[in-house]
């Protein structure tokens, strides 16, 4: 989680920092920075979290598999 904090701060930062430049550029063009930041954070977000649910299903599966193992013995 920090990693992305840490990747959010630097997108902001690097479009702030662009967008400062971008003054000499067409009216419609100084908000693409902002926009790339926003596409960056937004995918970044969902790789986090996809990368979070499926380490929440490997622990649930992992589980299953131990109380299926405490079952079997415990029929034994």
């Amino acid at each position: 989680m920090v990693t992305i904090t840490a990747a959010t701060a630097w997108v902001l930062s690097t479009g702030v920092l662009m967008a400062a430049v971008a003054g000499q550029e067409a009216p419609g063009e100084s908000n693409l920075p902002f926009l790339y930041g926003v596409y960056t954070v937004t995918w970044a977000t969902f790789f986090a979290y996809a990368f979070y649910v499926s380490r929440q299903q490997r622990e649930l599966r992992r589980q299953i598999e131990e109380l299926r193992r405490v079952l079997e013995e415990r029929d034994k």
